[in-house]
């Protein structure tokens, strides 16, 4: 058994079938999609460019968003605030139904809860999208 190699890795190293048609379509930058077959352009590494957009998410309405020269400044701060308070209320909510929480934690998880629906209320009265709906 002196002819036998060690391990299992092979010697020679040729191209398996199907890696040629694998690594063909790697060079053209392009791949089909599944239903239809289309090529289209690989993904590439990274976040894709904020500008442009896929044709299926601006097509979809998921891009259409109000740019935010358009809401007022007061508005802005207001429902940032209340995003940031409806997060803190969330995260202390999760840590309070923690086994070991004391009840310090408890307590402020019910603050930073009345303080949020004290923000969502002030952000229903005073922003004239939600006044419009009734």
């Amino acid at each position: 058994m002196a002819g036998l190699p060690s391990n299992a890795i092979s010697v020679n190293q040729s191209k398996q079938y199907g890696d040629q048609k694998q690594l063909d379509k790697l060079k053209t930058g392009l791949t089909s999609t599944p239903m239809t077959g289309v090529a289209t352009p690989a993904p590439t590494a990274g976040r894709p460019p904020t500008g442009g957009g896929s044709p299926q998410a601006s097509a979809s309405g998921a891009g259409s968003q109000v740019p935010t020269g358009a809401i007022p400044e007061p508005h802005r701060v207001l429902i940032a605030q209340m995003a940031r308070a409806g997060k803190t209320a969330q995260v202390l909510q999760q840590k309070a139904s923690a086994p070991d929480a004391g009840p310090y934690l408890a307590y402020y998880a019910a603050v930073a809860a009345q303080r949020y629906q004290a923000l969502a209320l002030k952000v229903r009265a005073e922003t004239p999208f939600f006044q419009t709906q009734g």
